[in-house]
Formats: structure tokens, sequence, C-alpha cells
């Protein structure tokens, strides 16, 4: 919470923040507000956790889903990538604060690669009602990706900072995350 609230530059808008593990939950995890709800498959021990089973991917990818999908939440099916592509980028940002450099430039990587084999099965655009999975999560985390090294750092942030400072509890589209962006940095993303 305290990584996304520092490189957002929003803080954490509700009272507190709970994971809860469900036996025979349906989905992987699932976001809610103020609360996470996993499934009992993701409990691993500290044995585990070292080895090969850590979950910090999906625990930041929920937690980010405070910001984008609680905080601000797409209008319509064709702009649902904005919450899923954020929750995609913002976890290989902390696992590259956590794990280093070489952690981050792979969990990219492997975005880049889905994002390349969605485009194999259609050609539909990020935001599109029927762009799929494939498109709302490594695609969109890959041009969040792009933006952020094409904008820096701090251009980056202080647009991610308007937009969601600028449309808090409320319906989005891209435009308006494009506009932010614009607006902040004085760059035209078009």
């Amino acid at each position: 919470i305290e990584f996304l609230e520092e490189e957002t530059g929003v803080p954490y808008q509700w009272g507190a923040y709970s994971q809860v593990m469900i036996q025979d939950f349906l989905y992987g995890a699932m976001e809610n507000t103020s609360a996470t709800t996993f499934g009992d498959f993701f409990w691993v021990d500290s044995r585990a956790f070292l080895l090969d089973r850590n979950y910090i991917g999906v625990i930041a990818h929920e937690a980010t889903h405070q910001w984008f999908g609680d905080l601000i939440t797409a209008r319509d099916d064709a702009d649902h990538w904005l919450q899923e592509s954020f929750a995609t980028f913002y976890p290989g940002l902390f696992q590259g604060a956590v794990f280093g450099a070489d952690e981050q430039a792979w969990y990219y990587r492997g975005n880049f690669n889905g994002a390349l084999t969605a485009g194999e099965k259609n050609s539909s655009p990020v935001s599109h009602s029927e762009a799929g999975s494939g498109r709302h999560y490594p695609k969109g985390a890959s041009v969040l990706y792009m933006l952020y090294h094409e904008l820096g750092r701090e251009n980056f942030r202080r647009g991610i900072q308007l937009y969601l400072d600028r449309y808090k509890f409320q319906g989005v589209v891209t435009q308006d995350l494009q506009k932010a962006f614009m607006d902040a940095t004085g760059i035209n993303t078009d």
C-alpha cells in the first residue's frame, strides 16, 4: 500500500485493508473496496515462498485495484483495460523494488510476450469491448510501460496523480487518462 501511495502520489482512500482466504473460491483473487479475497490455494509457508510459490505479483495486482478499479472505475467495457492494465503494470515496478532490476525486466518481458501472443488471435486495440484479457492485462501493461519510459518516471507519476485526483470516485474512459497526461506534462500523447 505504501509503495502504491508513493508511486501514484495519491494516498490510500479507505480506512483499512484486509486480505481474506476463501476455501473453494471460484476465482484466483478478487479486489473489493478495502479488501482482497484470495483462493486458499494461494496460502504458502515460508519455505514454499522462498522456493517457487510466492504470489507477490497477485497481491500487488489486487492491491493496485484499490486505486484503479475502486477509486476510479472504467465507465464501460471498452475501457476495462484502465483497471486491469494498471493492476498488471504496477506489480512489475513493485517486484523491481523488492527483487531487483532483473526480476522487473523478466516480469515486463512476460507481459510483452503475452501481448504478442494475444495479437495472433485478434487485432483489437486495448480500448475495445471485445479486446479480451490478452489486451486488457499484458498489452495494456505494455502500453503503460512504454509511456513510463517515453514520458519519464516523474512525468508519468505526475500524469497518474492528476488522473486519479481529477477523476476519483468517477467512471473514466481512455481519453480521461490521455488528457491527464497531457495536462500534467504538456506532452502530446496522441
